[in-house]
């Protein structure tokens, strides 16, 4: 049984592929213009989920970078608050070396007391640094570190920070880690400029004890800190690493072939001018059956 062709039938069907190429040329410009293979969901279904589930990884790893660069600058201040610590528990060890002397009297002792005093202030500022707005020896506890009498308001918490998933890297020193615990870097000072003061040149001997023990605690310190360090470094590598690998997963996924798209940009429209030019002569050829 045969069916009959009418003229509606070739015109809808005209119509129907003009409509689809029109199409399929409005994506390829699309792709062409963005770049990007996959401009909707219905694109490619599979592949907007793996896109997705990779974005979420890059945004993680940026998070991931942000926590190690702030821990890198934390560091890096600890580090010269620690410098700076130490270059004064070796000045006041001079001074206990050449006042424990012979040569000392008592008006030098009386003279390198106000001195100690003086370090001890800039010790207790030192104890109580901050790195935008955090007490850098405090602990968790947001407190100031020191009281000025050197008793201790912070806790012993470790603050870190997430460098992977799963993965936490210490970057914080408490003040008994690095002051001291039973009496402190502060108080010792005191007890210091006060043997000064009064001659006591046994009070003398023991700050060069205790000012030993305190220089070793700032030694060790900052040997943790530049360990700390190198290991957020080495995150970051890792991170780098990963995050050039998933870019180039990603672009896999959602990049187009821009060669190959503009090749097939051009055959489309060279059939949709062709499809265009058929159904423009139908046209034509039926309105001229029809006034005959």
């Amino acid at each position: 049984m045969f069916s009959r062709i009418t003229n509606n039938m070739i015109f809808f069907n005209a119509l129907y592929h003009l409509t689809r190429n029109g199409r399929n040329i409005w994506c390829l410009q699309a792709q062409t213009a963005s770049g990007k293979r996959i401009l909707e969901p219905s694109d490619d279904p599979i592949g907007m989920m793996m896109a997705i589930r990779l974005k979420g990884q890059l945004e993680r790893f940026q998070q991931y970078k942000r926590n190690i660069d702030f821990g890198l600058r934390w560091l890096n201040y600890t580090e010269s608050v620690l410098n700076d610590l130490e270059e004064l528990i070796n000045k006041a060890r001079e001074v206990a070396v050449t006042q424990a002397s012979d040569t000392a009297s008592a008006d030098t002792r009386e003279a390198s007391a106000a001195y100690i005093r003086g370090l001890r202030e800039t010790v207790l500022q030192l104890a109580n640094s901050t790195y935008e707005g955090r007490y850098i020896f405090s602990g968790l506890s947001g407190n100031q570190a020191y009281q000025d009498d050197g008793t201790y308001l912070g806790d012993t918490q470790s603050f870190q920070i997430a460098v992977s998933e799963g993965v936490y890297v210490r970057i914080n020193l408490t003040g008994p880690e690095v002051f001291g615990t039973t009496t402190n870097l502060i108080q010792d000072l005191d007890r210091f400029s006060q043997a000064l003061e009064t001659n006591d040149l046994q009070g003398i001997s023991q700050a060069l004890d205790y000012l030993d023990e305190a220089l070793n605690r700032v030694i060790e310190a900052r040997s943790r800190v530049g360990a700390w360090y190198s290991q957020l470094e080495s995150y970051r590598t890792i991170l780098n690493d990963r995050t050039i690998k998933i870019t180039e997963s990603l672009s896999e996924i959602v990049d187009a072939d821009l060669a190959k798209v503009i090749s097939e940009l051009s055959s489309r429209e060279l059939a949709y001018r062709a499809t265009l030019l058929a159904t423009r002569r139908l046209f034509d050829e039926t309105l001229i059956s029809l006034l005959r």
